[in-house]
């Protein structure tokens, strides 16, 4: 079933997040643009790209056009043109973004130039200004842009070689933090992706259209897919003659005459739907990378400090244990006695008299004298040592070594 713009348009009642124009909000807009290039311009102008055409800024909606320095601020029936804008044609393309209460424009291509300029919307001059960035500035943006909260994530661009050289294609992933105006690099761990020929911005979604293929970002999640272009019904002539109004995309070429109707209607909510099951997340920050070096040696410093830590704690607690042990042992009877003894040998009734243990009966007092020695070995070793008896081999003496 075919749909007419005009009839589309008047049927929606005006609300404050609406992507659609009235008729005399329309002819407001077409008609700026023929009084400064032509009648054929004005007609061909697109204005219906959704998220790449309409801002909105606290209570205010605002049209910005691909290519134009145009803005215009919506309400009710009327479009009042806030710029002063002479130049254009420098930044079709580009992305469009509100943010901290202004108005943002980020890439885009013409001139012969793929530019990687952020301006930025004064509306007390009614200029646009560029905002000054620092860090890892992309040096071309012309791909996917993504926002997520402070941050705008860029990847898939291409400079456009005006077929003079070829087409240039950059793989790594930026991120522009808004708060700071900071760009930082990382490697793209997603599927390297060739040119993409147009992009589309929708409410909820991007959707990048290559060769064959399609890839839809969900904006909300951060998943994509890919789905065979013929599945969104278009053809690459077809990027050129659609419109956007929420999630729905819109084709035909109504752009030329107002009056033309629109061949068919994509719902991506749909088509997200049905291909929802083979949805993978999209890695814009990998932990890796993303953490700054300084961070990095913090981390490392920590490691050490903990680690030295352990091993100290752990040398404390062993000093202890021998500290403890030699107070034990310098406190010990037996060892006491050994050591304020004359002798330095002793025979085996002289030692038990020293153990105290010679009036017990032969065989416990046998087994009192092994333990006593052996738990004596094992403190201070070596201390007291059994030989054979020169004078009588069938006996043995108790050597004393005195410290």
């Amino acid at each position: 079933m075919k749909l007419h713009l005009l009839v589309f348009a008047s049927l929606i009642t005006f609300n404050l997040f609406a992507q659609t124009l009235t008729p005399k909000q329309e002819q407001i807009v077409r008609g700026v643009i023929a009084k400064q290039f032509n009648d054929e311009m004005a007609n061909n102008t697109a204005l219906y790209l959704g998220e790449n055409s309409f801002v909105f800024i606290e209570n205010d909606t605002f049209l910005s056009l691909q290519g134009y320095h145009y803005l215009f601020r919506l309400k009710n029936d009327s479009a009042e043109r806030l710029d002063h804008s002479f130049f254009h044609g420098g930044n079709f393309e580009r992305y469009l973004y509100g943010y901290d209460g202004k108005i943002h424009l980020m890439g885009g291509y013409g001139l012969f130039n793929t530019n990687n300029n952020i301006e930025v919307f004064d509306f007390k001059s009614k200029e646009w200004g560029v905002i000054k960035t620092t860090g890892d500035k992309p040096p071309f943006i012309r791909g996917v842009c993504i926002r997520k909260g402070d941050y705008i994530y860029s990847f898939y661009n291409s400079k456009n070689g005006n077929m003079v050289e070829a087409d240039s294609y950059d793989n790594h992933i930026y991120r522009l933090d808004l708060k700071t105006n900071i760009w930082q690099r990382f490697n793209n761990l997603n599927k390297p992706e060739p040119q993409i020929f147009d992009k589309v911005y929708t409410k909820d979604y991007c959707v990048a259209v290559l060769s064959n293929t399609a890839l839809i970002v969900n904006k909300k999640t951060i998943e994509f897919i890919y789905i065979p272009r013929e599945q969104l019904r278009i053809s690459i002539k077809d990027l050129f003659n659609f419109s956007v109004n929420g999630n729905n995309l819109y084709f035909r070429n109504y752009l030329s005459t107002p009056s033309n109707t629109v061949d068919f209607k994509v719902n991506l909510d749909s088509v997200w739907s049905k291909n929802a099951t083979k949805a993978e997340q999209l890695i814009l920050e990998p932990f890796w990378y993303h953490i700054p070096w300084v961070q990095y040696l913090i981390v490392i410093i920590v490691l050490l400090l903990i680690v030295g830590l352990f091993i100290t704690q752990k040398l404390r607690n062993r000093k202890k244990i021998s500290d403890n042990l030699n107070l034990d042992l310098f406190s010990n009877p037996l060892l006491e006695k050994l050591q304020a003894s004359t002798k330095t040998t002793l025979d085996i009734d002289e030692l038990d008299a020293l153990l105290e243990i010679n009036h017990m009966e032969f065989d416990s007092r046998k087994l009192k004298r092994h333990r006593l020695l052996s738990d004596l070995e094992k403190t201070n070793p070596g201390l007291i040592t059994r030989q054979k008896d020169e004078t009588d081999k069938r006996r043995f003496i108790y050597v004393i070594q005195k410290s």
